[in-house]
């Protein structure tokens, strides 16, 4: 198990530092996971130029820290991101690795879990966690927990009785959620809405000038991307309910093959369809999302 935790505050000793070490003192107590400790005070960050080159060639034009890191979180099977509030927003550190960490059109966190941590003295700790869940969200990320501290500056924070054991539970649900691999249904749902209405359409529209994006895709695994021919690919972006497509409007049937074999099928006029899971934890998993088991077919 392999766990990226991002300090996004310039202070090494800080409150939120003083958090995300503690967070790393209790994973390390468990066996077999690999922790990266990142203090944005010690990288090389530019700031993003807006010329979405990146998302055309896979990778940024500039030459600092953040494609290392980039890789680095990619290969994680989870993520902790703190920031302190600054005029309630993020740091301006972890604002450049959210404008040009590869998150949201690459979806680089697909498949992985992580927790927010935001910490404040007066006010606008909530807007900074909204923040850092919302890059978490969007960016295909199974929300573990979300940690909203008030703290004295410089204070001892983890002397409170009850924030130690916030941050000491949050920790141990996190590294379950990995292990067990727990699914949040509405998470998934809130997700699969967010990509298959927002994000994959845009892109699509964008054609090769976001080619980079559709090639972190394909490596990720994302589910909802299909190769098509061009013209069914036309059709399935204009309906948003599969039981539209039907005849005289589209083709009366489409199957989906994987490793090409036979997938998904369905007859839209009698709006009835079937997947067939090649194995028990693809099974297990549609079933646990939701879809009822007499549509499902066990190979």
């Amino acid at each position: 198990m392999k766990i990226i935790i991002i300090n996004g505050s310039h202070r090494k000793n800080g409150a939120t530092a003083l958090i995300l070490h503690e967070m790393y003192q209790k994973l390390e107590t468990y066996p077999n996971v690999e922790i990266q400790f990142y203090n944005v005070a010690d990288l090389n960050l530019k700031y993003c130029v807006g010329c979405c080159k990146c998302y055309k060639n896979g990778k940024c034009i500039l030459n600092d820290d953040i494609e290392k890191l980039s890789e680095m979180i990619e290969t994680a099977d989870g993520i902790i991101m703190g920031s302190p509030t600054y005029a309630s927003n993020v740091s301006g550190q972890m604002k450049v690795i959210i404008d040009r960490g590869h998150f949201v059109m690459e979806q680089l966190l697909c498949g992985k879990y992580a927790i927010s941590v935001s910490t404040y003295e007066n006010y606008g700790g909530k807007d900074t966690s909204k923040i850092l869940n919302k890059l978490l969200c969007y960016s295909g990320a199974t929300i573990s927990h979300s940690l909203i501290i008030k703290t004295p500056f410089s204070g001892n924070l983890l002397s409170n009785h009850k924030t130690h054991n916030t941050v000491y539970n949050a920790t141990q649900k996190f590294y379950k959620d990995i292990h067990n691999q727990k699914i949040y249904l509405c998470q998934k749902i809130k997700h699969f809405i967010i990509f298959r209405f927002g994000i994959l359409p845009f892109v699509r529209k964008k054609g090769n000038e976001y080619q980079g994006v559709v090639t972190k895709w394909k490596k990720y695994g994302i589910k909802y991307f299909f190769d098509t021919i061009p013209e069914m690919e036309s059709q399935l972006l204009v309906y948003n309910d599969i039981f539209d497509i039907s005849y005289p409007k589209s083709l009366e049937n489409l199957c989906f093959y994987k490793n090409d074999k036979l997938w998904f099928s369905f007859i839209s006029h009698e709006r009835d369809f079937y997947i067939i899971c090649s194995n028990k934890n693809e099974y297990d998993y549609l079933k646990e999302i939701g879809l009822s088991t007499e549509c499902l077919v066990l190979n």
